[in-house]
This record gives structure tokens, sequence and C-alpha cells, in this order.
């Protein structure tokens, strides 16, 4: 078999474009945390804490999502497609729309309370009847 270099004079993979053991391992391991830091901020969402209750593990865990989905999601969920990963990993991180959902969700929460903040306290809800800003 024979290998690509990189810079350090590492073997990164093989002449045939499939990844080598390290690289296997290694997305393996990107998708075990990824999927932890997935099922972290799915609690987060459901025990329906307004946004700013979030911790600093739960803020985190969404930014390593999002930069997740948008630049290493798709090898993943491509070397899922090409069987690479074991049977047993849970992978409900390389769902279609599971992460998606799951950050558009995050993201929902995190823009209504934004808006929230911004308003003037005389319009805020109180939490002492009927909110005067019905929309």
């Amino acid at each position: 078999m024979e290998f690509f270099y990189d810079d350090q004079n590492s073997a990164v993979g093989s002449a045939s474009g499939e990844p080598d053991d390290k690289e296997i391992r290694e997305r393996i391991e990107r998708v075990r945390e990824m999927e932890a830091a997935m099922e972290r901020l799915q609690k987060a969402l459901s025990d329906d804490r307004p946004a700013r209750e979030f911790s600093d593990a739960v803020r985190n865990d969404l930014a390593r999502l999002d930069s997740y989905y948008r630049a290493e999601w798709i090898e993943d969920y491509e070397a899922d497609e090409r069987g690479e990963f074991p049977p047993d990993l849970k992978r409900g991180v390389l769902s279609q729309d599971g992460l998606y959902d799951l950050l558009a969700e995050a993201q929902e929460r995190l823009d209504e309370e934004r808006l929230i903040e911004e308003r003037p306290d005389e319009e805020r809800d109180t939490g002492e009847g009927p909110s005067s800003v019905i929309q």
C-alpha cells in the first residue's frame, strides 16, 4: 500500500484515496465526541430553560456542533455511508436532518431570548398575568 505524506513526513492516507486506520480512528472519535455534545444540547433544550441559563459547557457544545456541521459533518456522513464505522457506533449526529434541526432549534431559542432581552422593560412579560405584548 502506498501512502501520501504530510509536511511532517507522516502517512496521511493511501495513494488510492482510501483513509488509513489512523484517519478512521480519528473520525470515529470525532463522531463519538459530537454525539455526546448533541445529546447534552438535546437535554438542555428539552429542559425548557431559557437560553441565558445554558451552561458554558452547553454553549461550547453548541459552537462545536455548529462548526462540525459546517466543516466536517459531510466527511463523516460519507464515511458512514461507505461502511467505515463499526455497527455499534452511536451515530445520531450523522442523521440527515437530526443535527440541522437541533442547531435550528437552539438558534431559535437564542433568537427568542435575544428579542425578549431587547424589549424595553415595560413591554416584557413579568409573569404576573397575561403579557401586554401579545402578537
